[in-house]
């Protein structure tokens, strides 16, 4: 696998990125923004329930695209140069 400029092995697209307290702290914001969102049937609504779906699906999968675009690892994640 090429090796990255920071010197690490550039992050899989699946390998989980986010710890397991943001996860749950996503999952539960997101499923909560989508709950209110769909009970609200508006512009503001559809966007809390999209922006609560973004954020439940990052707890359920455990994955952030900003985070792996910026290189950023969970602070739980194991690095093998360590």
């Amino acid at each position: 696998m090429p090796v990255a400029a920071s010197g690490r092995q550039p992050q899989s697209v699946t390998e989980p990125n986010v710890g397991m307290a943001e996860r749950v702290a996503s999952a539960v914001l997101g499923g909560t923004l989508v709950g209110l969102g769909l009970a609200e049937w508006s512009l503001r609504g559809l966007v809390m329930a999209t922006v609560g779906g973004v954020l439940l699906a990052r707890g359920l999968r455990g994955r952030s695209r900003l985070y792996r675009a910026l290189g950023s690892r969970a602070p739980d994640a194991t690095d093998d140069d360590a």
